[in-house]
Protein backbone atom coordinates (compact mmCIF):
# COMPACT_ATOMS: atom_id res chain seq x y z
CA UNK A 1 0.00 0.00 0.00
CA UNK A 2 1.68 3.41 -0.74
CA UNK A 3 1.02 6.26 1.29
CA UNK A 4 0.95 9.45 -0.07
CA UNK A 5 1.24 12.69 1.59
CA UNK A 6 -1.63 15.77 2.00
CA UNK A 7 -1.02 19.56 2.32
CA UNK A 8 -2.79 21.16 4.83
CA UNK A 9 -5.38 22.68 2.58
CA UNK A 10 -6.21 18.63 1.43
CA UNK A 11 -6.84 17.78 5.01
CA UNK A 12 -10.72 16.76 3.97
CA UNK A 13 -9.22 13.47 1.72
CA UNK A 14 -8.35 15.07 -1.45
CA UNK A 15 -5.16 12.50 -2.72
CA UNK A 16 -2.80 14.52 -5.03
CA UNK A 17 -1.05 12.86 -7.86
CA UNK A 18 2.41 12.57 -7.30
CA UNK A 19 5.16 10.05 -5.76
CA UNK A 20 4.60 9.06 -1.96
CA UNK A 21 6.58 11.16 0.20
CA UNK A 22 4.71 9.42 3.73
CA UNK A 23 1.92 11.10 5.94
CA UNK A 24 1.32 14.84 6.29
CA UNK A 25 1.49 16.17 9.65
CA UNK A 26 -0.44 19.30 10.49
CA UNK A 27 -0.41 20.59 13.84
CA UNK A 28 -2.84 23.34 14.78
CA UNK A 29 -3.13 24.48 18.64
CA UNK A 30 -5.87 23.90 20.64
CA UNK A 31 -5.41 26.62 23.33
CA UNK A 32 -7.32 24.97 26.14
CA UNK A 33 -6.55 22.95 29.71
CA UNK A 34 -7.35 19.98 29.35
CA UNK A 35 -6.98 16.94 31.39
CA UNK A 36 -7.03 13.27 29.51
CA UNK A 37 -8.20 10.10 30.82
CA UNK A 38 -6.37 8.14 27.92
CA UNK A 39 -6.44 4.12 27.28
CA UNK A 40 -2.64 3.10 27.86
CA UNK A 41 -2.21 -0.76 27.12
CA UNK A 42 -5.90 -1.77 28.52
CA UNK A 43 -5.12 0.38 31.56
CA UNK A 44 -7.09 4.14 31.56
CA UNK A 45 -4.51 6.74 33.45
CA UNK A 46 -4.82 10.35 33.75
CA UNK A 47 -2.65 12.71 31.55
CA UNK A 48 -2.14 16.17 32.15
CA UNK A 49 -2.62 19.60 30.24
CA UNK A 50 -3.04 19.53 26.48
CA UNK A 51 -1.89 22.38 24.03
CA UNK A 52 -1.62 21.49 20.48
CA UNK A 53 -2.70 18.73 17.73
CA UNK A 54 -1.29 16.85 15.12
CA UNK A 55 -2.97 15.13 12.66
CA UNK A 56 -1.26 12.53 10.32
CA UNK A 57 -3.27 11.12 7.76
CA UNK A 58 -2.04 7.67 5.71
CA UNK A 59 -3.72 7.87 2.39
CA UNK A 60 -3.58 5.64 -0.59
CA UNK A 61 -4.03 7.16 -4.20
CA UNK A 62 -7.89 6.89 -4.01
CA UNK A 63 -8.83 7.56 -0.69
CA UNK A 64 -8.07 8.10 3.23
CA UNK A 65 -6.73 5.14 4.94
CA UNK A 66 -6.22 5.98 8.00
CA UNK A 67 -5.81 9.34 10.49
CA UNK A 68 -3.95 9.72 13.80
CA UNK A 69 -4.60 12.87 15.76
CA UNK A 70 -1.96 13.00 18.45
CA UNK A 71 -2.26 15.05 21.57
CA UNK A 72 0.52 17.07 22.27
CA UNK A 73 0.46 17.01 26.21
CA UNK A 74 2.93 19.49 28.88
CA UNK A 75 3.94 17.80 31.80
CA UNK A 76 3.82 21.34 33.45
CA UNK A 77 1.42 24.67 33.23
CA UNK A 78 1.25 26.91 30.21
CA UNK A 79 3.02 29.26 32.34
CA UNK A 80 5.74 26.91 31.92
CA UNK A 81 5.27 25.16 28.77
CA UNK A 82 9.27 24.65 28.35
CA UNK A 83 8.81 21.27 29.81
CA UNK A 84 8.72 17.82 28.51
CA UNK A 85 6.05 16.76 26.12
CA UNK A 86 4.45 13.83 25.81
CA UNK A 87 1.91 12.48 22.92
CA UNK A 88 -1.09 10.64 22.97
CA UNK A 89 -2.91 9.24 20.72
CA UNK A 90 -6.33 10.39 20.11
CA UNK A 91 -8.37 7.11 19.44
CA UNK A 92 -7.31 6.47 22.88
CA UNK A 93 -8.52 9.04 24.77
CA UNK A 94 -11.33 7.77 27.50
CA UNK A 95 -12.87 11.23 28.35
CA UNK A 96 -11.94 14.72 28.22
CA UNK A 97 -12.36 17.17 30.80
CA UNK A 98 -11.53 21.03 30.67
CA UNK A 99 -9.22 21.39 33.67
CA UNK A 100 -10.65 25.12 34.82
CA UNK A 101 -14.74 24.45 35.14
CA UNK A 102 -14.42 20.29 35.43
CA UNK A 103 -17.04 20.24 32.46
CA UNK A 104 -16.60 16.74 30.71
CA UNK A 105 -15.96 17.79 27.15
CA UNK A 106 -17.10 16.62 23.61
CA UNK A 107 -12.98 16.08 22.20
CA UNK A 108 -14.81 15.98 18.65
CA UNK A 109 -15.98 19.59 19.04
CA UNK A 110 -13.01 20.67 19.99
CA UNK A 111 -10.46 19.30 17.75
CA UNK A 112 -13.05 20.74 15.22
CA UNK A 113 -13.03 24.19 16.93
CA UNK A 114 -9.80 24.32 16.82
CA UNK A 115 -9.43 23.72 12.90
CA UNK A 116 -9.22 20.06 12.27
CA UNK A 117 -11.58 19.04 9.80
CA UNK A 118 -14.78 16.92 10.98
CA UNK A 119 -14.05 13.87 8.63
CA UNK A 120 -10.48 13.94 9.90
CA UNK A 121 -11.42 13.91 13.16
CA UNK A 122 -14.19 11.81 13.20
CA UNK A 123 -11.95 9.15 12.16
CA UNK A 124 -8.82 9.97 14.34
CA UNK A 125 -11.02 9.36 17.14
CA UNK A 126 -12.50 5.99 16.04
CA UNK A 127 -11.60 3.78 18.86
CA UNK A 128 -12.02 -0.31 18.80
CA UNK A 129 -11.54 -1.82 22.14
CA UNK A 130 -12.53 -4.10 24.11
CA UNK A 131 -13.86 -3.00 27.79
CA UNK A 132 -10.60 -1.12 29.89
CA UNK A 133 -9.68 -0.81 33.20
CA UNK A 134 -8.80 2.65 35.41
CA UNK A 135 -6.59 3.17 37.92
CA UNK A 136 -8.36 6.51 38.36
CA UNK A 137 -11.84 5.41 40.30
CA UNK A 138 -11.18 6.75 43.42
CA UNK A 139 -11.51 3.54 45.70
CA UNK A 140 -8.77 3.42 48.17
CA UNK A 141 -8.89 1.01 51.46
CA UNK A 142 -7.54 3.44 54.19
CA UNK A 143 -10.63 4.17 55.93
CA UNK A 144 -11.04 2.53 59.30
CA UNK A 145 -10.31 -0.68 59.56
CA UNK A 146 -9.30 -0.98 55.75
CA UNK A 147 -12.78 0.20 54.52
CA UNK A 148 -13.28 2.84 51.54
CA UNK A 149 -14.03 6.37 53.57
CA UNK A 150 -17.25 7.83 53.51
CA UNK A 151 -18.80 5.23 52.63
CA UNK A 152 -22.60 4.24 54.18
CA UNK A 153 -21.24 0.64 54.85
CA UNK A 154 -18.03 -0.81 55.73
CA UNK A 155 -16.94 -2.20 52.74
CA UNK A 156 -13.35 -3.08 52.54
CA UNK A 157 -10.79 -5.09 50.76
CA UNK A 158 -12.07 -8.28 51.14
CA UNK A 159 -14.98 -7.02 48.76
CA UNK A 160 -12.45 -5.95 45.95
CA UNK A 161 -13.24 -8.97 43.35
CA UNK A 162 -17.13 -7.88 44.36
CA UNK A 163 -16.13 -4.26 43.25
CA UNK A 164 -14.14 -5.19 39.98
CA UNK A 165 -10.88 -3.99 41.16
CA UNK A 166 -8.26 -6.55 40.44
CA UNK A 167 -4.26 -6.84 41.05
CA UNK A 168 -1.73 -4.38 40.68
CA UNK A 169 -1.59 -2.30 37.99
CA UNK A 170 1.89 -1.67 38.38
CA UNK A 171 4.40 -2.58 41.50
CA UNK A 172 6.19 0.84 41.15
CA UNK A 173 3.19 2.80 40.44
CA UNK A 174 1.75 1.74 43.23
CA UNK A 175 4.16 2.30 45.64
CA UNK A 176 3.93 5.92 44.55
CA UNK A 177 0.18 6.54 44.86
CA UNK A 178 -1.64 3.16 47.40
CA UNK A 179 -4.49 4.71 45.45
CA UNK A 180 -3.61 3.02 42.18
CA UNK A 181 -2.78 -0.34 44.09
CA UNK A 182 -5.93 -1.98 41.96
CA UNK A 183 -7.52 -1.31 38.52
CA UNK A 184 -11.22 -1.25 37.69
CA UNK A 185 -13.34 -1.89 34.56
CA UNK A 186 -14.76 0.98 32.73
CA UNK A 187 -17.70 0.71 33.72
CA UNK A 188 -16.80 -1.58 35.99
CA UNK A 189 -18.73 -5.50 35.92
CA UNK A 190 -20.05 -5.67 39.66
CA UNK A 191 -20.50 -9.02 40.97
CA UNK A 192 -21.31 -8.74 44.83
CA UNK A 193 -23.10 -12.59 45.59
CA UNK A 194 -25.08 -14.82 48.01
CA UNK A 195 -23.97 -14.71 51.42
CA UNK A 196 -22.18 -10.84 51.37
CA UNK A 197 -23.15 -9.51 54.60
CA UNK A 198 -21.95 -5.90 55.32
CA UNK A 199 -22.46 -3.55 58.25
CA UNK A 200 -22.79 0.29 58.92
CA UNK A 201 -19.87 0.15 61.18
CA UNK A 202 -16.51 -0.36 60.71
CA UNK A 203 -15.62 -2.10 63.92
CA UNK A 204 -18.51 -5.03 63.49
CA UNK A 205 -16.82 -7.86 62.11
CA UNK A 206 -14.08 -7.38 64.66
CA UNK A 207 -16.25 -7.93 67.59
CA UNK A 208 -18.32 -10.49 70.17
CA UNK A 209 -22.36 -10.63 68.48
CA UNK A 210 -23.17 -8.75 71.51
CA UNK A 211 -20.66 -5.96 70.53
CA UNK A 212 -21.71 -5.87 66.86
CA UNK A 213 -25.75 -5.62 68.57
CA UNK A 214 -24.45 -2.35 70.57
CA UNK A 215 -22.16 -0.87 67.43
CA UNK A 216 -24.18 -1.33 64.45
CA UNK A 217 -27.42 0.10 62.84
CA UNK A 218 -28.24 -1.84 60.24
CA UNK A 219 -27.25 -4.94 58.43
CA UNK A 220 -27.28 -5.25 54.67
CA UNK A 221 -26.99 -9.65 53.64
CA UNK A 222 -27.11 -10.67 50.07
CA UNK A 223 -29.73 -13.44 49.75
CA UNK A 224 -29.41 -14.10 45.90
CA UNK A 225 -27.30 -12.29 43.11
CA UNK A 226 -26.36 -12.34 39.55
CA UNK A 227 -23.02 -10.68 38.46
CA UNK A 228 -22.71 -7.59 35.63
CA UNK A 229 -21.57 -9.72 32.46
CA UNK A 230 -19.22 -7.99 30.68
CA UNK A 231 -19.39 -7.76 26.72
CA UNK A 232 -17.66 -8.07 23.25
CA UNK A 233 -19.07 -4.09 22.61
CA UNK A 234 -17.21 -2.79 25.70
CA UNK A 235 -20.73 -2.37 27.59
CA UNK A 236 -21.85 -4.39 31.00
CA UNK A 237 -25.24 -6.12 31.15
CA UNK A 238 -26.43 -5.19 34.37
CA UNK A 239 -26.79 -8.14 37.18
CA UNK A 240 -28.95 -8.19 40.72
CA UNK A 241 -29.07 -8.02 43.84
CA UNK A 242 -31.37 -9.89 46.01
CA UNK A 243 -31.07 -8.66 49.97
CA UNK A 244 -32.56 -8.25 53.24
CA UNK A 245 -31.89 -5.39 55.28
CA UNK A 246 -31.71 -5.63 59.19
CA UNK A 247 -31.64 -3.10 61.20
CA UNK A 248 -30.71 -3.21 65.59
CA UNK A 249 -32.37 -1.59 67.97
CA UNK A 250 -32.72 -2.20 71.89
CA UNK A 251 -29.36 -4.50 70.91
CA UNK A 252 -32.22 -6.52 68.62
CA UNK A 253 -31.80 -7.64 65.27
CA UNK A 254 -35.00 -6.94 62.96
CA UNK A 255 -35.56 -7.48 59.30
CA UNK A 256 -37.41 -4.52 57.58
CA UNK A 257 -37.41 -5.41 53.88
CA UNK A 258 -36.17 -7.57 51.57
CA UNK A 259 -36.02 -5.70 48.23
CA UNK A 260 -34.33 -6.47 44.86
CA UNK A 261 -31.90 -4.10 42.88
CA UNK A 262 -29.58 -4.18 40.08
CA UNK A 263 -25.55 -4.54 41.06
CA UNK A 264 -24.99 -0.66 40.32
CA UNK A 265 -27.90 -0.14 42.54
CA UNK A 266 -26.56 -1.99 45.25
CA UNK A 267 -23.33 -0.38 45.42
CA UNK A 268 -25.20 2.80 45.67
CA UNK A 269 -26.79 1.43 48.54
CA UNK A 270 -23.59 0.45 50.32
CA UNK A 271 -21.86 4.14 49.60
CA UNK A 272 -25.00 5.99 50.23
CA UNK A 273 -27.41 3.72 52.18
CA UNK A 274 -29.80 4.02 49.90
CA UNK A 275 -30.16 2.44 46.19
CA UNK A 276 -30.32 4.79 42.87
CA UNK A 277 -32.68 1.76 41.37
Amino acid sequence: MKRVGFMPSDLRGQVGNGEPDGPTVTTIPINRHVVLHYNKGTVVYRSTFIRTAKATIFATNVEIDRVVIHLVSFDREASKAQGPVRTYLADRVIEAIDAETGEILNLKRVLVAAGLPERVVSIGLDRKVSRLRTVEHGLSFCGPNGGLPGWHFHVDAAFKGALDLVGSVNSVRARLNPDHMYSQGVPPAYAFGRGDILYDHPGAKLTSWSNTLRSAKRLIEVADARPDIPTIQGTVTPGEVQFREFRIRNENLEMVRVNRTTQCGFVDLLKYGESSD
